[in-house]
């Protein structure tokens, strides 16, 4: 025994160096990607086709088979015709939702099943674009900015809508080829929006779609554009609207009239917004109302002069141009533009919006009082411990370098990740220091911080369907805004501010709020395959089949569909914890295997990890435990914890 010890520690150093041989022989691939490989290839084999155009060919096979790309044209502001490739929408999910062994082809057909689509019942259809930034965002050129759109349905319900698989990329165009076509973005999405529901052989103003169910009779499938979610720059581009540049800033709204805020942007322009906080004052515009002002757009560019149509567009808040989605006759049946808006809070409360002003806004009040208040939160925020999903650690949130960036730009810079993470700790915190002889002005900052810390809770929630009503969406928009007049801070609301008033319609119309969490974790795919690809005479064909292959692949083999606990990379439990769990849990025998895991997925998408604090609610009141174990018996997870104390519900 002591022998085979020693002659496989002794080969241990030639085994390590064929290791180093082998990845310094291969273009670059990280160590955990090299890994990878070499354990597909230990467990599946070499593959017979191993050349890179084999490769390449494998990569358009399933793309060809399904007949899922296809051209679109563009006209461009010189006249001419640009021809781009573009997503057969119905073929990518009919190609999705074929395979009877797919997980989102299951669940797809069973929320089929659940939700039958006919003429009284449509399936609602959500759109989301954004510009994405591949490579280095702080490059001098950005050349390889990319626009994406994505695509998906109502009912596949609110926890499916916050995974990344459950929507499926149908549009990918570099940002320099859009500068080049007439009305950008808008005329983009309206030919997309063509293909999907106007085509001469399925136009489905009346009309439905067949989709194969595999292994059944084909349904019929009606279907409806109900929702495009977007942060405010897509909006602005896809509508046509001028958003903050408008005398009208909100198109929304037809009484809402812009002012200039004490703030700059970036660009060291004045910001502009609404001091307005009473949803019941605004004159709210209509589907109806806003085609009628685009039918006036384009008889006023017909009679005006440049400068009075220049000063027209000012002031109705609207950019004419015949190739925009609003100037398309033919669509209107299609496009309700105040029905189908719909704001994104992420970027509404945090991305360089609501969060940061407000939060920049707090502690420059507080500092009068409390001179070293960033040494204070800073020591304070440190001896937090955050969940271990979270990559970031607390120390140094609030450090040094971070205040003089704050100083400098004068509003508080983090992302929206770190301003979720901050948010709960600095209630925390403030109110701390509102008990310790806090002045008028503070407390007042620190209410308004109190109702802003609601807000962003409230705006979570209600990812879900049903678990916040727009009667409460309402009262903590309107709780937090009358506390930002209360701190006499009116002059300092950007337009994400008035944005806020419309959270409430949005949940009414759908029962919840998509958030763009999901798209920006969908980005990285992107990302991924864009930084990589040097072929730019064919950059969008290519990108497109790299991220739908990989799309289709990551469709079939998702396991964020079942609505259940679900253990993330489950290993069988050691002799000891193994012995620990049959204490704990009697029915447990020993021939049975027992599956633990670190991290545990809820239906929600959210993570819980080994060593967490949770809440457990129950016989009215909420008792505090530490995770302890996540363990999967039969199939079905379950999380033991150790209990450490009770708080009863008030």
């Amino acid at each position: 025994m002591a022998s085979s010890s020693t002659d496989a520690f002794a080969e241990r150093p030639a085994k390590l160096q064929k290791v180093n041989a082998l990845r310094r022989k291969l273009p670059h691939l990280t160590a955990s990607a090299l890994s990878e490989v070499c354990k597909v290839l230990r467990d599946e084999g070499v593959p017979e086709l191993t050349q890179r155009k084999h490769i390449a060919e494998a990569a358009w096979q399933p793309l060809k088979e399904s007949r899922i790309l296809n051209r679109l044209s563009l006209l461009q502001t010189d006249g001419a015709e640009l021809q781009i490739p573009s997503v057969d929408f119905w073929a990518l999910l009919q190609a999705a939702i074929s395979d009877a062994d797919s997980n989102f082809a299951q669940y797809f057909w069973a929320c089929i099943d659940k939700n039958p689509p006919s003429p009284s019942s449509a399936w609602r259809l959500i759109l989301y674009t954004d510009e994405i930034v591949p490579g280095n965002p702080l490059a001098v050129q950005t050349k390889r900015k990319i626009w994406a759109c994505y695509a998906s349905f109502v009912e596949l319900g609110s926890y499916a809508l916050q995974h990344e698989e459950s929507w499926l990329c149908i549009g990918l165009l570099r940002s320099s080829l859009m500068a080049k076509a007439e009305a950008g973005v808008s005329q983009w999405i309206s030919k997309i929006l063509r293909d999907i529901f106007m085509r001469p052989a399925n136009h489905l103003e009346h009309g439905c779609i067949s989709l194969q169910r595999p292994g059944g009779p084909p349904v019929l499938f009606r279907v409806v554009l109900s929702m495009i979610v977007q942060d405010g720059g897509a909006h602005k581009a896809l509508w046509s609207c001028k958003g903050d540049a408008g005398t009208r800033m909100c198109m929304l709204c037809r009484n809402v009239i812009a002012q200039r805020c004490d703030i700059l942007h970036s660009s060291g322009l004045p910001v502009v917004g609404s001091s307005e906080i009473r949803e019941s004052k605004l004159s709210l515009a209509t589907d109806q109302s806003i085609h009628e002002a685009m039918a006036k757009l384009a008889e006023k560019k017909m009679l005006l002069n440049a400068a009075d149509f220049s000063t027209w567009q000012q002031a109705t808040g609207w950019t004419y141009n015949s190739c925009s989605l609003l100037q398309q006759e033919d669509q209107r049946w299609l496009v309700r533009p105040v029905s189908q808006y719909c704001h994104d809070s992420m970027h509404t409360l945090l991305v360089s919006g609501v969060f940061q002003t407000v939060t920049w806004l707090v502690l420059e009040a507080l500092q009068k009082q409390f001179p070293n208040l960033w040494e204070i939160a800073d020591e304070y925020v440190a001896k937090w411990t955050l969940p271990r999903n979270i990559s970031a650690k607390a120390e140094g949130m609030l450090g040094q370098s971070r205040a003089k960036a704050c100083k400098e730009a004068e509003t508080f810079k983090c992302t929206a990740s770190e301003g979720l993470t901050l948010s709960p700790i600095l209630a925390c915190f403030f109110r701390q220091l509102a008990r310790a002889n806090a002045n008028v002005e503070a407390v007042q900052a620190i209410q308004c911080f109190l109702q802003l810390d609601k807000l962003v809770a409230c705006c979570q929630r209600a990812r879900s369907e049903g678990a916040v009503s727009p009667g409460q969406m309402r009262k903590h928009v309107s709780d937090f805004l009358q506390a930002v007049h209360a701190a006499e801070w009116q002059d300092r609301m950007h337009s994400k501010f008035h944005w806020l008033l419309h959270f409430g319609s949005h949940l009414e119309k759908w029962g919840f709020m998509v958030q763009c969490y999901t798209h920006e974790r969908k980005h990285r795919t992107i990302k991924r395959f864009a930084e990589d690809i040097k072929k730019t005479s064919a950059y969008e064909q290519g990108l497109l089949r790299e991220v739908l292959g990989q799309e289709l692949y990551c469709l079939a083999r998702a396991d964020c569909f079942a609505a259940m606990l679900q253990l993330q990379d489950p290993k069988p439990a050691s002799r000891r914890k193994a012995a620990a769990l049959r204490r704990i849990i009697p029915e447990l025998t020993s021939a049975q295997v027992i599956h633990v895991a670190e991290k545990v997925r809820l239906p929600s998408g959210e993570r819980i990890c080994r060593g967490d604090a949770v809440l457990l609610e129950g016989n009215g009141c909420l008792e505090c435990a530490l995770v302890w174990a996540f363990v999967e018996l039969a199939g079905q997870a379950y999380s033991v914890v150790h209990s450490i104390s009770s708080l009863h519900l008030r």
